[in-house]
C-alpha cells in the first residue's frame, strides 16, 4: 500500500510539471514544481519510483516468490506500456480527434491500471486472483477517472484541492467534455453494473 502510494505521488509531480498538465495547485497546496524547482521536482519523482521498489523489496514478510511477482505487475502497470503510455496518449490527444473506445482505453492506461494494481496485489499475496476480481479492478479505475472527468466540470478548485476546468481549456479529450456529462452517466452505469455482477458471482455483493 505504501509503495502504490508513493508511486501515486511520483505520478502527480511529474503530471504537474510546466511540461505536462502544467499545475499549480494539488492537495489544496502550492505543487513542488512551484514551491521549490522543476529540477526538485523532477528528481523527487524519480527518487519515487526507486524507493517504490526498496520498500517492496526490503519487505520482512513477502517471499522472494511473491517480491518478485508484485513488482513485475507494478512495474508492468506504471511502465511504457501503462501508465507512461497513458501520459503520453493524454498529451497527444490534445492535437488530435478521438473516439470514445480510444478515450476510455487511455484512462485505463494513465489511471486504471495503478488502482487495479492496488486491487490485485493484495490477491496475489492472497493467491485469491481470478477473472472477477480481475474485472472489478478494471471498471474501478476507469469509473475513478470518469469521475474524477466530471468533477473537473463540475466542482470548485477549493472542493477539488486542484485546478477546475483546466481539461476544457487545454482541448484535453475526456468523456465529459466529448460526449456531453449525461453520455458519461450512463457509462459509469455500466461499469457500475458490470462491477456488481462480479461482486455477485464472488457472493460479495447486495449493497
Amino acid at each position: 500500500a505504501l509503495a502504490s502510494e508513493i508511486i501515486h505521488t511520483y505520478s502527480l509531480v511529474h503530471d504537474d510539471l510546466p511540461c505536462m498538465d502544467d499545475d499549480d495547485l494539488r492537495r489544496g497546496q502550492p505543487t513542488l514544481h512551484k514551491k521549490y524547482s522543476e529540477a526538485t521536482a523532477v528528481l523527487a519523482g524519480d527518487a519515487m519510483q526507486s524507493l517504490a521498489i526498496q520498500i517492496i523489496l526490503e519487505d520482512e514478510i513477502l517471499s522472494n516468490e511473491l517480491k518478485v511477482s508484485t513488482l513485475k505487475l507494478l512495474m508492468e502497470s506504471i511502465g511504457y506500456k501503462g501508465m507512461i503510455l497513458g501520459q503520453e496518449q493524454d498529451i497527444s490527444f490534445e492535437q488530435k480527434s478521438v473516439n470514445k473506445e480510444e478515450i476510455i482505453q487511455m484512462n485505463y492506461l494513465k489511471t486504471g491500471l495503478l488502482i487495479e494494481f492496488c486491487i490485485m496485489a493484495p490477491l496475489i499475496i492472497a493467491n485469491k486472483k481470478d477473472d472477477e476480481w480481475n474485472t472489478i479492478a478494471r471498471n474501478v479505475g476507469i469509473a475513478f477517472q470518469l469521475i474524477d472527468d466530471l468533477l473537473d466540470l463540475e466542482e470548485s478548485e477549493e472542493n477539488l484541492g486542484k485546478a477546475s476546468n483546466k481539461d476544457q481549456s487545454k482541448n484535453k479529450k475526456n468523456l465529459p467534455l466529448t460526449l456531453g456529462r449525461s453520455e458519461t452517466v450512463i457509462e459509469l452505469k455500466k461499469f457500475h453494473y458490470e462491477t456488481m455482477e462480479s461482486f455477485s458471482k464472488l457472493s460479495l455483493n447486495n449493497h
